[in-house]
């Protein structure tokens, strides 16, 4: 993965759909540790923490019924969407 441009933050904000599944969860990880701005859909509480711990902004929702409403949250212009 090449390094992020962390000088332009609107290409810094990405989504992660899924983001405390298995793939979810390790793509969260390789995101931070590349400079991303890293948001990531959760539908718990506890995934939200989950998230929180290794610097990624938890979005509380249901990507399924509410993908575009976690987006706008989010502001991110791209979105990462993996399922397990």
């Amino acid at each position: 993965m090449c390094k992020n441009d962390t000088n332009n933050n609107s290409n810094n904000k990405i989504l992660v759909a899924c983001a405390t599944g298995k793939c979810g969860f390790q793509s969260c990880l390789a995101l931070v540790e590349e400079g991303y701005d890293v948001f990531g859909t959760t539908r718990s509480v506890a995934g939200a923490e989950k998230l929180k711990s290794i610097g990624v902004t938890p979005i509380l929702g249901n990507y399924a019924t509410d993908l575009s409403s976690c987006i706008t949250e989010s502001g991110a212009k791209k979105l990462f969407f993996i399922t397990d």
